[in-house]
């Protein structure tokens, strides 16, 4: 592996440290009810939310993924 594509990773890891420091974990069902128009949900149909966004999103990157829009970390381009 090159310096060039080391010091790409490391970078890029370091972007996702900040992204994760800023953001936190990942959305809990208390943390949804506290979003506006989300206070009056019950705990079972915010669960439901959080999975449905999760699906989605897994589904985009996956799709930004095969389609070569995101490039795999491994490639040396």
């Amino acid at each position: 592996m090159g310096n060039k594509t080391k010091a790409y990773i490391k970078s890029e890891v370091a972007k996702l440290k900040k992204l994760k420091a800023k953001y936190g974990s990942k959305m809990t069902v208390a943390k949804l009810k506290t979003k506006e128009g989300f206070e009056n949900l019950t705990d079972e149909v915010a669960q439901e939310i959080i999975e449905q966004l999760e699906e989605y999103a897994t589904i985009v990157l996956k799709q930004l993924s095969r389609l070569k829009i995101l490039k795999p970390i491994d490639d040396d381009e």
